[in-house]
């Protein structure tokens, strides 16, 4: 189930809240020479935020937002004993983040665009086989920070787009174990690209 509202609070200023469920369905997996169950996980979101402007048509747009999620029965890959990957529910978990992007168009043709996301996230409740403890929720980075300008005109008859980014993705880790417990993450992705 979904449920979202949406209200202009007044000139180009909007509020929304939403609530959304969704899950992703169980399997067999093998562990040795055993084959054991994992059970579907689900989770549930709660997000709210703000948008000013219009995206594309006032000089000056932004958003800001607050999220919580809940996950049970989280789905993660591990190595078992022969060392090949595998998956199991590691437990419960949490999720909160905040996140809030701007964009400002000083002259025609050309917008500047940054965007950020901080995640707070954690393994709440382990299953009975779980030994340790498991911290971060695995493949959710802990802050991510994303630059861009684009730059549009006209040569002769034909359009010109120009197109500059760079992003930071935070540190996380790939998922349970001495192997897949691995940090991950931690790097500058960035590019160039015009198209005519």
């Amino acid at each position: 189930p979904s449920a979202s509202l949406l209200a202009n609070l007044g000139k180009n200023v909007t509020f929304y809240a939403r609530y959304q469920e969704g899950f992703r369905p169980g399997g067999l997996s093998i562990d040795g020479s055993f084959v054991q169950r994992f059970r579907n996980d689900h989770v549930s979101t709660y997000d709210a935020g703000m948008r000013f402007g219009r995206k594309g048509v006032t000089p000056f747009d932004a958003t800001i937002s607050i999220s919580h999620s809940r996950w049970r029965d989280i789905q993660a890959d591990y190595i078992d004993t022969n060392g090949f990957p595998t998956t199991a529910n590691i437990g419960d978990g949490k999720i909160t983040s905040i996140s809030g992007s701007i964009a400002v168009r000083p002259v025609t043709g050309l917008s500047l665009e940054m965007g950020a996301v901080y995640n707070k996230s954690r393994v709440t409740q382990f299953p009975v086989s779980a030994t340790g403890r498991l911290g971060r929720i695995p493949n959710v980075a802990s802050h991510a920070v994303r630059g861009s300008a684009n730059f549009e005109t006209a040569i002769g008859d034909e359009d010109f787009h120009l197109q500059g980014w760079a992003s930071y993705i935070g540190p996380s880790r790939v998922g349970i174990g001495p192997q897949l417990g691995e940090g991950q993450g931690d790097y500058l992705d960035s590019g160039l690209a015009a198209r005519i």
